[in-house]
Protein backbone atom coordinates (compact mmCIF):
# COMPACT_ATOMS: atom_id res chain seq x y z
CA UNK A 1 0.00 0.00 0.00
CA UNK A 2 1.38 3.37 -0.94
CA UNK A 3 0.58 6.57 0.77
CA UNK A 4 -1.74 7.54 -2.57
CA UNK A 5 -3.94 4.67 -1.37
CA UNK A 6 -3.79 5.81 1.80
CA UNK A 7 -5.23 9.26 0.29
CA UNK A 8 -7.84 7.85 -1.37
CA UNK A 9 -9.37 5.59 1.60
CA UNK A 10 -9.45 9.17 3.64
CA UNK A 11 -8.57 7.05 6.83
CA UNK A 12 -6.10 8.71 9.58
CA UNK A 13 -3.05 5.85 9.20
CA UNK A 14 -0.15 5.51 11.08
CA UNK A 15 3.13 4.90 9.56
CA UNK A 16 5.89 3.02 11.01
CA UNK A 17 9.10 4.49 9.13
CA UNK A 18 11.81 2.00 10.84
CA UNK A 19 12.49 0.84 14.07
CA UNK A 20 15.80 -0.75 15.92
CA UNK A 21 16.70 -4.02 17.71
CA UNK A 22 17.94 -4.73 20.89
CA UNK A 23 21.37 -5.50 19.37
CA UNK A 24 21.80 -2.29 17.36
CA UNK A 25 19.78 0.44 18.84
CA UNK A 26 21.02 3.20 16.96
CA UNK A 27 20.36 1.59 13.69
CA UNK A 28 17.27 1.88 12.03
CA UNK A 29 15.70 -0.95 9.89
CA UNK A 30 13.51 1.18 7.61
CA UNK A 31 9.48 -0.79 6.86
CA UNK A 32 7.11 1.58 6.07
CA UNK A 33 4.29 -0.55 7.27
CA UNK A 34 1.12 1.22 7.51
CA UNK A 35 -2.41 0.67 9.94
CA UNK A 36 -5.06 2.24 9.97
CA UNK A 37 -6.62 3.98 13.37
CA UNK A 38 -9.37 2.03 12.96
CA UNK A 39 -7.78 -1.54 12.51
CA UNK A 40 -5.82 -1.01 15.68
CA UNK A 41 -9.15 0.19 17.42
CA UNK A 42 -8.08 3.89 18.00
CA UNK A 43 -10.50 6.84 18.88
CA UNK A 44 -10.56 9.66 17.47
CA UNK A 45 -10.04 11.27 20.52
CA UNK A 46 -6.21 9.33 21.26
CA UNK A 47 -3.56 10.90 23.03
CA UNK A 48 -0.17 10.17 21.66
CA UNK A 49 0.66 7.74 24.65
CA UNK A 50 -2.97 5.30 23.41
CA UNK A 51 -1.53 5.71 19.70
CA UNK A 52 2.05 4.62 20.64
CA UNK A 53 0.99 1.69 23.00
CA UNK A 54 -1.38 0.65 20.27
CA UNK A 55 1.35 0.91 17.38
CA UNK A 56 3.71 -0.85 19.95
CA UNK A 57 1.67 -3.57 20.36
CA UNK A 58 0.93 -4.06 17.23
CA UNK A 59 4.12 -3.61 15.81
CA UNK A 60 5.59 -6.67 18.06
CA UNK A 61 3.07 -9.03 17.04
CA UNK A 62 4.46 -8.40 13.46
CA UNK A 63 8.32 -8.14 14.12
CA UNK A 64 8.99 -9.66 17.73
CA UNK A 65 11.34 -8.09 19.90
CA UNK A 66 12.61 -4.70 19.01
CA UNK A 67 13.88 -1.67 21.19
CA UNK A 68 12.33 1.63 19.15
CA UNK A 69 10.52 2.81 16.44
CA UNK A 70 9.67 6.27 14.28
CA UNK A 71 6.01 6.86 13.20
CA UNK A 72 4.20 9.45 11.38
CA UNK A 73 0.45 9.87 11.18
CA UNK A 74 -1.26 10.59 7.39
CA UNK A 75 -4.44 12.56 8.43
CA UNK A 76 -7.82 11.97 6.95
CA UNK A 77 -7.35 14.93 5.06
CA UNK A 78 -4.01 13.83 3.42
CA UNK A 79 -1.74 15.59 5.97
CA UNK A 80 1.19 14.39 7.59
CA UNK A 81 1.35 14.69 11.37
CA UNK A 82 4.46 13.67 12.89
CA UNK A 83 3.52 13.50 16.42
CA UNK A 84 7.60 12.90 17.52
CA UNK A 85 9.22 15.77 16.31
CA UNK A 86 6.16 18.42 15.72
CA UNK A 87 7.32 21.75 13.80
CA UNK A 88 3.65 22.76 13.48
CA UNK A 89 0.40 20.51 13.89
CA UNK A 90 0.52 19.41 10.63
CA UNK A 91 3.05 19.00 7.60
CA UNK A 92 1.56 17.99 4.19
CA UNK A 93 2.23 14.84 2.97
Amino acid sequence: MSWMDVLKKQERTFVIESYSTEDEPMKDIEINMMETAKELGLEIDASYEDIEDKLRDWLGDELGEFSGFIWYEITADGKKRDWLNPRSDYDVV
